[in-house]
């Protein structure tokens, strides 16, 4: 991203913010009996086509988002590019350990459960 880009984002999740009242969590807190918990803060993601998304974030979430901004994070965060899923995966109970938080997959389980179905079908 360049300066401008920065400059535009960050005015966006300023007026984001600012309407940030009544406003869930968008990240998957899978197995969380805390279902719907309150955003506080605004994720900002610039995705391939350069289009910039803001997903709204819980304590939890933004809290643990800042920590990878130093390496020193417990979760990955997965983020499906076909349906925009997310996924934390807690980093002990993963058999890889990478550098990054973040990570963009092209297929999450349920768009390749659905695309098995679509070719199963088509094919009978």
């Amino acid at each position: 991203m360049d300066k401008e880009e920065i400059d535009v984002a960050l005015e966006e999740k300023m007026a984001l913010l600012a309407d940030l009242d009544g406003t869930m969590c968008e990240l998957d807190h899978s197995g969380d009996p805390q279902k719907g918990r309150k955003a506080v803060n605004y994720m900002m993601l610039k995705l391939v086509s350069g289009e910039i998304v803001a997903l709204p974030v819980c304590e939890f979430c933004n809290d643990e988002l800042e920590k990878g901004q130093t390496g020193d994070f417990e979760w990955y965060l997965l983020i499906c590019t076909q349906c925009q899923s997310t996924k934390w995966l807690y980093k002990e109970n993963c058999l890889n350990d990478y550098p990054k938080q973040v990570h963009f997959i092209k297929s999450c389980p349920e768009c390749d459960f659905m695309y098995q179905n679509v070719i199963t079908d088509t094919i009978n």
